[in-house]
């Protein structure tokens, strides 16, 4: 956690779920090394301005991106990935199959994500805590990237697989430190603006 944390910090978010993360176990200097290896994140969010506040620095010249969409004007497109990425596909990944194993409850294991995000987030400076606790502790709702699969008929009877990725709906919030997971559902309320601190 403290890993996404601190890129939120900076103003980075990446879309480092499972499929993008892997544990690397390998020797170097004749002694085991264990470490994270994130690829292909083709689709994180740049907040430049929280960037050059947090490296001191103007960023025109580190963000150098084809994909425009990758820089954002605020905290909100951040703060969104983090949650849809490390929250839910990451770390909320992990407590529901956990608790379908039955390895604990759910309720369990997502106070404990909650209480880790916490911890995490205490660490940070004053301005992107107070970000990632509004928009992810505080939230009524979180966002949620959900994978949409469309079936085609293909050449010769085949069937084609093609994967849409869209915002669906807002899914749970993380449970209160003392309260249960509870479903909302609807339209997104709009985003607040959000002063830069």
């Amino acid at each position: 956690m403290d890993w996404h944390t601190t890129l939120f910090s900076y103003g980075i978010a990446l879309e480092s779920h499972q499929q993008n993360t892997s544990v690397v176990l390998d020797e170097a200097d004749g002694r085991p090394r264990l470490r994270l290896l994130l690829k292909d994140n083709d689709d994180p969010r740049v907040h430049p301005a929280r960037l050059a506040a947090r490296i001191g620095r103007a960023t025109d010249g580190l963000l150098g991106f084809g994909d425009r969409r990758i820089l954002v004007a605020g905290d909100g497109p951040v703060a969104d990935v983090f949650a849809t990425i490390t929250v839910h596909l990451c770390a909320g990944a992990l407590a529901f199959e956990l608790a379908r194993l039955g390895r604990g409850t759910l309720d369990g294991w997502l106070a404990q994500l909650r209480d880790r995000l916490a911890e995490a987030i205490a660490r940070l400076a004053p301005g992107p805590a107070a970000v990632l606790r509004a928009r992810v502790l505080a939230a009524r709702r979180l966002p949620v990237k959900a994978m949409v699969t469309a079936e085609h008929a293909a050449h010769q009877g085949a069937l084609r697989r093609h994967r849409h990725q869209q915002v669906l709906r807002r899914r749970p919030q993380l449970p209160a430190a003392d309260g249960p997971v509870t479903a909302h559902t609807g339209p997104p309320p709009p985003p607040p603006l959000e002063p830069l601190t």
